[in-house]
């Protein structure tokens, strides 16, 4: 038997592609309606959220990294088809979701149950971009969304200060108007300090351009917001890692990719990053300051650029399979450098691409066929997952995640992988 293992041991480490499980249903043979989001804790154990699109109703599901996918939970028997969910530090989780004129939230501390759900701001108004940020300090969070009462369009920012929630209108409406292609991103770091980037349009000169403002969790401040210098933004994203340095990348008026980095507690210059015509991009920040973005050509391929953001210098490669038909990226990057992409092909098959340190591995795996790409998220231990929505016949909610062959092998021969684990499992 130490024969056996050794040389499974020897096998498997020799190993360079990421390993992907089968996909695995987390709906429980019921439709998802899409828009679903997965995240990952320091120790990968995850979470999703999703809405069931036959009932409305909002479901989640939870794995702990050495068990399977627990079977649905719903936190609501109604919803909007946008739910949102964040974890910190410590593994507790927080949701978010509309019903009606009001958001919920509900919360989940780590090795517990889903608390029932309270109502945390109430407006007649519809949202859009709902996305929530927490952190372990006293529980702070930050919520943000567009809304348009009807009378007033607006970016709205909710803080918890473990205690309350406040919320302020980021924006004045006499000298700057939101739309929904706002598209506010909430940010926070583990003292409280709160980020959140939105396209904005001055009303004196009539330029767009992206906003930020710096708030606090504990006392529900924010700063005035402040144009970061893009021009004719088009869709973006906002990236920071718990050390604070961060950066926004974006699609200008030609859809070439430019970004800005926050350092040192100050943002600097907008730079172009690429002047190939890009359809999306998506940026992550790790703790040793290498960002990277994966973005969609026009042509039909995936490209990554990753640079030190305290010394701009950008290293480019395409890391999708083939040049034509290729879309949709998504991207997670964790504090200690781990990267996971997912992305559709032509044929509507979702991949799945791990990295680390700016450099993708050579070749995807292929998670699924005829899919609808939704959400990934990377561990510090190195555990990747990918969130999709099956579109062959199902419609069911589906993930996989990267896995080391020992550790099952090593599990099963102890049986506790059939006796102490329950749930969905490859």
């Amino acid at each position: 038997m130490k024969k056996l293992l050794f040389l499974i041991l020897m096998i498997t480490g020799s190993l360079c592609a990421s390993i992907w499980e089968p996909p695995l249903d987390l709906s429980n043979n019921t439709p998802g309606n899409g828009n679903g989001v997965i995240v990952v804790d320091t120790q990968g154990n995850a979470a999703v959220i999703w809405q069931d699109a036959n009932t409305s109703a909002i479901f989640t599901s939870y794995r702990y990294f050495d068990g399977g996918w627990e079977g649905p939970t719903v936190l609501d028997t109604t919803g909007e088809p946008d739910p949102y969910i964040c974890v910190d530090e410590a593994g507790n989780l927080r949701a978010v979701w509309e019903f009606g004129s009001t958001i919920r939230t509900a919360t989940k501390a780590f090795g517990a149950g889903w608390t029932p759900f309270v109502q945390i701001y109430t407006r007649k108004a519809t949202y859009d971009n709902l996305r929530v940020a927490c952190v372990q300090n006293n529980g702070y969070s930050v919520v943000s969304w567009y809304e348009d009462s009807g009378v007033s369009k607006n970016v709205v920012a909710l803080t918890y200060d473990g205690a309350t929630w406040t919320n302020t209108f980021l924006n004045n409406t006499a000298t700057h108007t939101v739309d929904s292609s706002s598209k506010p991103i909430p940010r926070i770091l583990p003292n409280g300090t709160t980020h959140i980037a939105f396209i904005a349009t001055d009303v004196g000169t009539g330029n767009a351009d992206i906003y930020t403002s710096m708030g606090s969790a504990a006392t529900g401040t924010w700063s005035t917001i402040a144009a970061r210098g893009f021009t004719k933004p088009g869709t973006f994203d906002f990236a920071q890692s718990a050390t604070g340095n961060g950066g926004i990348a974006c699609l200008d008026s030609t859809n070439a990719v430019i970004a800005a980095y926050y350092i040192g507690g100050a943002w600097g210059p907008v730079g172009t990053v690429t002047s190939t015509v890009t359809k999306e991009v998506k940026i992550g920040i790790d703790q040793n300051n290498i960002a990277t973005m994966a973005y969609g050509t026009s042509s039909g391929e995936i490209q990554k650029a990753s640079t030190n953001v305290t010394a701009i210098s950008y290293q480019f490669a395409t890391i999708s399979p083939g040049t034509v038909g290729f879309h949709s990226p998504r991207l997670s990057v964790s504090e200690n450098g781990g990267m996971v992409t997912s992305y559709l092909g032509g044929g509507g098959e979702v991949y799945g691409q791990t990295g680390a340190n700016g450099v993708f591995e050579t070749t995807p795996a292929t998670l699924n066929a005829l899919a609808k790409v939704e959400s990934v998220a990377m561990s510090n231990n190195g555990t990747a997952y990918a969130l999709w929505k099956d579109t062959v016949t199902t419609g069911f909610m589906e993930a996989s995640r990267t896995y080391n062959p020992t550790d099952y092998f090593i599990r099963s021969l102890g049986k506790k992988r059939l006796i102490l684990q329950k749930g969905l499992y490859p």
